[in-house]
């Protein structure tokens, strides 16, 4: 993720300094997701990781605010509808926005794989139903 949201950055004429806060932001915007308290209350933790992944770095590391807002807008969306903070549009931090762009793209290719595996799967079942 982080490599393919330098690729798209420096695409659109990102300077250097830029391209290494947007790597770090990609790598890590689910840094509390590898915690083991995370295990405790999954579906709490996943909704409050933006904030806590935030609030973690902010206040352990000295990062630049651009990298913290990008994690914190991680599952942020274009129409309001993500979360921690309900953003829209230019509210969500470039460098989530360009993120959010390359998830996008792994989870469209991530399906077509699927896809395209399901059509094997249910194409060599067919030829053996037929053949019974």
């Amino acid at each position: 993720m982080a490599i393919m949201s330098v690729i798209l950055g420096a695409k659109m004429n990102l300077r250097r300094e830029k391209l290494i806060k947007l790597c770090i932001a990609a790598l890590l915007k689910d840094i509390v997701l590898v915690s083991s308290k995370v295990e405790k209350n999954i579906k709490y933790a996943y909704k409050q990781h933006p904030i806590l992944g935030y609030e973690y770095l902010k206040k352990n590391y000295s990062l630049d605010e651009e990298i913290l807002l990008a994690i914190l807008h991680d599952h942020e969306q274009f129409d309001g509808l993500g979360y921690p903070n309900k953003l829209e549009d230019e509210e969500i931090s470039s460098f989530a926005r360009i993120i959010s762009i390359v998830y996008s793209f792994y989870e469209i290719k991530i399906n077509h794989i699927m896809l395209d595996k399901n059509q094997i799967l249910f194409e060599e079942n067919l030829k053996k139903f037929k053949r019974v």
